[in-house]
């Protein structure tokens, strides 16, 4: 059995431009309406990885891998911030909306790995 554990510094980065088509909510007397604008995301992610790797018969492998870290995401587009507030999901089928909202955020963010595998060599 050979076993270790490790450790690591994550650093991320991404600079994406694409097209969205969102739901606005209306406002008062207006009803919903789509609209398709130009998003374009800027992240800048740090972590801390911990993780530990065990080998039988030199050929099973079982590991896991725990980090925390943060990430920072710049999120700019042509719509009005009225309606940066109001649109809902639309094309996109992620749950977790608040990734895509307008402006600056600071992110908390974890990773978790669980591996088995069998090597060939």
């Amino acid at each position: 059995m050979n076993e270790r554990n490790y450790w690591g510094i994550e650093l991320s980065y991404g600079n994406q431009f694409y097209s969205r088509r969102d739901s606005i909510e209306g406002e008062k007397s207006i009803l919903n309406y789509q609209i398709t604008y130009e998003n374009h995301r800027q992240f800048l992610g740090l972590f801390f990885n911990f993780g530990w790797q065990t080998i039988y018969l030199k050929r099973f492998e079982v590991g896991f891998n725990l980090g925390i870290g943060a990430r920072y995401n710049a999120i700019s587009n042509g719509i009005s911030e009225s309606e940066s507030k109001r649109k809902m999901i639309g094309d996109w089928t992620n749950p977790a909306h608040w990734i895509q909202q307008k402006g600056n955020h600071f992110i908390p963010k974890f990773n978790f790995e669980f591996r088995i595998g069998y090597r060939l060599k």
